[in-house]
């Protein structure tokens, strides 16, 4: 959800680190805000994998 989040206001306000923070981590490109998106979605990826692996795990042993 936080990925979709921040998706949505990257692409809207795409140098929002600046304006929030008054710091310019990419120069006022967007780029490190892009990159956070990218983190954030693989974060959630990788949390989905493992949570439906255990589910797996979990039904194949009768739990």
């Amino acid at each position: 959800m936080l990925a979709l989040v921040l998706a949505a206001v990257t692409a809207v306000w795409p140098t929002w680190i600046e304006s929030l923070f008054e710091v310019s981590p990419d120069a006022g490109t967007g780029e490190t805000e892009w990159w956070l998106v990218v983190l954030f979605v693989v974060a959630a990826a990788v949390a989905a994998i493992l949570a439906r692996r255990d589910f797996r795990v979990a039904r194949a042993e009768g739990a």
